[in-house]
């Protein structure tokens, strides 16, 4: 019976030290940036920001949930040409899909810190297609995404520089053409 207790201790501190706690937290503020036209115009890298709020105790990882979640109507409404970046994906796409070892499933994506010293490094993997049409919207994707970590970077403790982000669709192609394997 102690091993069970002690199994179970184990596995609920390792949800927590996640972020996936089930039990209820505070909210807290976080810094999600959208691209917005015509403001970008063919600037690929121009996004703005809003403030959301997140119940993940890794709040740069619940800022990009808030990203992907898509927009209000309220920030719609108050600053007109607010882009999604993303089709609006599943809440569980990432469910019953391989984890790999120091990933942590968000739910419609992966995502892998991997944190050197000071450094940070980023892993992220989209679990359901979608497609990306038109000109330039892959770079504001990118730019939303990096945005969004680097607005946020300051809640890492110990942690002031994100030397790689890398992005892959759910087939674990890289973002950017490139043909490469990003994931994991």
């Amino acid at each position: 019976m102690k091993f069970s207790l002690l199994s179970i201790a184990i596995g609920c501190s390792s949800l927590v030290a996640l972020g996936l706690s089930q039990s209820p937290s505070v909210a807290a503020p976080v810094t999600v940036h959208f691209p917005r036209m015509p403001n970008s115009g063919y600037n690929f890298e121009y996004t703005y920001n809003v403030t959301r709020s997140t119940n993940n105790s890794l709040r740069d990882v619940g800022a990009l949930q808030q990203l992907f979640q898509g927009l209000t109507s309220a920030e719609i409404a108050s600053a007109p040409g607010l882009q999604a970046i993303v089709p609006l994906l599943s809440a569980t796409a990432c469910n019953g899909q391989p984890l790999p070892a120091g990933a942590i499933n968000a739910g419609r994506f992966m995502i892998k810190r991997q944190i050197t010293g000071s450094d940070i490094a980023y892993k992220i993997r989209f679990c359901q297609a979608f497609p990306i049409s038109g000109i330039g919207n892959e770079a504001r994707l990118q730019s939303a995404i990096k945005d969004t970590l680097w607005a946020n970077l300051n809640y890492v403790s110990g942690v002031n520089n994100i030397t790689q982000i890398s992005i892959a669709r759910s087939t674990n192609a890289c973002f950017g053409g490139s043909g490469n394997t990003c994931w994991p």
